[in-house]
């Protein structure tokens, strides 16, 4: 027979028994264990989200650039398109269009220059200079076969040269829609 003399705090206990001081012990490292282990998670989760939030940020930066410099682009665009109808407008063959130009400046004509041309939606402004008058009047001739009505505006002599007694004169007129028969042979 065994007796057992200690305290009976002190005892050892039997082996159905259990210590719940251990247990509570155990169940708190356990749980201390697992909310360590949920918070590294949370944690690594966490840097993921943060990198992935940084990576984000600058593709939308991105993003804003290039949206940027495509509302550019697109105005850009605008412009140019609006540009091109008003070429196109020019361009288009009426009466009394910009395409009638060439058959207009293109005069048999020596000793005349046209130096520039000035175009309204119904007229054209012809600007240039001669050396003699009967240049500027077989100019008008020539243009009044051509179109429905030519004006001239002004013709100044000009000295260039005393010396040489060089003597030009500079004209203006107006040349205002083409006739059939010259649009015909733009054509």
């Amino acid at each position: 027979m065994k007796m057992n003399l200690l305290p009976k705090d002190e005892r050892p206990l039997k082996q159905s028994q259990v210590r719940w001081g251990f247990l509570v012990g155990l169940v708190g490292f356990l749980a201390l264990a697992a909310a360590l282990s949920l918070t590294w998670l949370e944690t690594a989760k966490l840097d993921a989200l943060s990198l992935a939030h940084q990576d984000a940020l600058s593709r939308e930066a991105m993003l804003r650039k290039q949206v940027q410099s495509i509302n550019a682009i697109r105005e850009d665009i605008k412009a140019l398109e609006s540009t091109e109808s008003v070429y196109n407008e020019l361009l288009a063959v009426q009466a009394g269009s910009f395409a009638a130009v060439p058959d207009l400046v293109d005069h048999p004509f020596t000793d005349l220059w046209i130096e520039g041309l000035i175009w309204k939606a119904d007229t054209i402004s012809l600007v240039g200079y001669t050396r003699n008058m009967a240049s500027i009047t077989g100019l008008l001739n020539y243009l009044t076969e051509r179109s429905e009505h030519v004006e001239l505006k002004s013709a100044q002599p000009i000295q260039v040269n005393p010396a040489q007694d060089t003597m030009f004169y500079r004209f203006a007129m107006d040349v205002q829609g083409v006739k059939a028969s010259a649009a015909a042979e733009l054509n």
